[in-house]
């Protein structure tokens, strides 16, 4: 994967979170607890033995509102540099304003037909699983309790997924 992916600084920080939650977890099983002081994951009463596992959790569905968010600009503004050669059609009266109106709109419009668009040159399979992705972030953001749960998603599986959109919109960017 490339070094260059809007969603390497949240992979990263994500990764450094769940090596904490790991630390913890290992000095609550060592029975070290000295590590833990000046923490919260002591409380009046000791340890509450769900904490670190609950923590991560949420860390996990953090991550992946994350990456998914980031993904999201990165799409939008792909797409608002490739709708800049519009400006140039004739006559130039339109093509001004029909590029603002798709530079303005595009931020409207449903991420799975944005997705549907790059369908011509990625795995549809991968834009598939996108799609799978955002209907967990969905979830994640607004647990809405009148519908079922989508499949969960592992944030490694988001990081993977999501990159490999990103890495071929911009490897066929360059292959043009």
């Amino acid at each position: 994967m490339s070094s260059d992916s809007p969603l390497d600084p949240i992979w990263k920080a994500f990764q450094t979170t769940s090596d904490c939650f790991k630390v913890a977890r290992r000095a609550v099983s060592d029975g070290n607890l000295k590590l833990l002081d000046g923490t919260d994951f002591l409380g009046s009463s000791g340890f509450e033995t769900d904490s670190i596992e609950r923590s991560r959790q949420i860390s996990e569905d953090l991550a992946i509102v994350s990456l998914w968010a980031t993904f999201e600009r990165f799409l939008i503004e792909y797409l608002q540099g490739k709708a800049m050669g519009l400006r140039d059609a004739k006559p130039q009266e339109l093509a001004v304003s029909f590029y603002t109106k798709v530079e303005e709109e595009i931020e409207n419009w449903r991420l799975a037909e944005i997705l549907d668009l790059f369908k011509g040159y990625l795995d549809p399979n991968l834009i598939g699983q996108a799609k799978q992705i955002k209907a967990h972030r969905d979830w994640i953001a607004h647990k809405n309790p009148r519908r079922q749960p989508p499949a969960k998603i592992e944030a490694n599986r988001a990081h993977i997924v999501l990159s490999q959109i990103i890495e071929g919109i911009l490897l066929a960017e360059t292959a043009s």
